[in-house]
């Protein structure tokens, strides 16, 4: 912030496990920033933050109707991301890498974007991004490693870059005039430049079925019918399975 002294005042929406132990602890450690308001799902759950962190003011997001539920926003027939482009919430969150050609499309009210801290030390932040593998089986693979090259290639990335599908990875793209000159958002080059800062969750060989299987556990959570530390502990039961499989897979393909 600008000026000696100020303080942002921070109110936060959604107050999840991600959030708890990666964004917050980073926020209540400067001197520039003052944890005001939170809100989010579960009564203990919500009193916990509060207390942790010292929020002035704590409400929950199902009671006051703070925070669009999945279900709200499938009974007027959107989704996240819709539901922001169409200015039905406030803020969007995205799972991967920042796509903003929909938004440009279809937005019509002024809009920008932010990085999110994680993790603890040095400056990071997240990101996911598409994988791209050739089939250890595959009959041709001369001609699929050429079709690697050029859809990780500037040609590829540049022609994603114009629809608006892609955080381009090459910093050839994302630092060239194709990338940053391309409006809305204002601050796209702290996209390009946040490169240099992405911490990279887990990469699983099945991350489909985890992803999958991850929702499925947490949608109780999010629909308030269940308790954090109950959904948790069920996720946690469900997901290692799966865990256990994509390591005797990546063994196996390391023989």
């Amino acid at each position: 912030m600008r000026g000696a002294g100020r303080r942002a005042r921070i109110g936060v929406i959604g107050a999840g496990w991600w959030v708890v132990t990666h964004h917050l602890p980073l926020l209540a450690r400067r001197d520039d920033v003052a944890l005001v308001s939170v809100c989010r799902l579960g009564r203990e759950e919500l009193n916990e933050v509060r207390r942790r962190f010292g929020f002035a003011v704590a409400s929950l997001a199902r009671r006051h109707r703070v925070a669009a539920l999945p279900s709200d926003l499938t009974a007027v027939e959107l989704n996240t991301t819709t539901g922001f482009s169409t200015g039905r919430s406030a803020m969007f969150w995205p799972g991967g890498s920042p796509q903003f050609g929909q938004f440009r499309r279809e937005a019509s009210f002024t809009w920008d974007v932010s990085m999110l801290p994680v993790g603890r030390g040095k400056p990071s932040t997240g990101m996911g991004a598409p994988g791209y593998n050739v089939a250890q089986g595959t009959k041709h693979p001369e001609e699929a490693f050429v079709l690697l090259q050029y859809l990780t290639g500037r040609e590829a990335q540049l022609a994603e870059v114009q629809a608006g599908t892609i955080t381009p990875s090459r910093k050839s793209v994302a630092f060239g005039p194709e990338y940053l000159g391309q409006r809305p958002p204002e601050r796209v080059r702290l996209i390009a430049e946040s490169l240099d800062h992405v911490k990279m969750p887990p990469q699983l060989c099945n991350w489909t079925d985890f992803q999958a299987t991850l929702d499925r556990e947490m949608a109780p959570l999010w629909a308030g019918s269940k308790p954090a530390r109950e959904a948790a502990g069920a996720a946690k039961q469900a997901l290692a399975p799966l865990v256990q499989e994509a390591r005797r897979m990546e063994d196996r393909s390391g023989k």
